[in-house]
């Protein structure tokens, strides 16, 4: 199953690789920033994993933090208690394989969080594991 979590939706075209395919969401939906702004921030200050099955873009946040910074690519946190995964595009398993490098980067954080559909959402990482969510 192939996503993008920028609106956390089915990826219909298969024919292009999982960073063009995240690239390509910039094209296709209004953005505050371009892709290689979004990009060059999250590899100043955070995580950036590209593989041919699956691309992340992710970086730690306070999830009591105001919503516009979590999403805003260029704010960065001191710390926090959140990864928020920015963009993410190809295959779901892969994805969290990828994630799971980036406990690495920013230690095992208890919250996730991503948009969709607009909506910025948390979610506990345990929770979603006991759920029989694979993250």
């Amino acid at each position: 199953m192939d996503f993008h979590v920028r609106n956390l939706t089915s990826i219909d075209s298969l024919e292009s690789c999982p960073y063009e395919r995240a690239r390509d969401i910039y094209l296709s939906e209004p953005c505050a920033r371009t892709f290689e702004e979004d990009f060059h921030n999250h590899l100043k200050h955070g995580v950036v994993v590209s593989t041919p099955r699956a691309f992340v873009m992710a970086r730690r946040a306070d999830r009591w933090a105001d919503p516009r910074d979590i999403v805003d690519s260029a704010h960065v946190f001191d710390g926090g208690d959140c990864l928020h995964i920015f963009l993410a595009s190809g295959d779901l398993q892969e994805i969290v394989r990828l994630l799971e490098l980036s406990d690495h980067v920013h230690g095992r954080l208890e919250w996730l969080s991503w948009e969709r559909d607009n909506v910025l959402r948390f979610y506990r990482r345990e929770s979603l594991m006991s759920h029989g969510a694979i993250i």
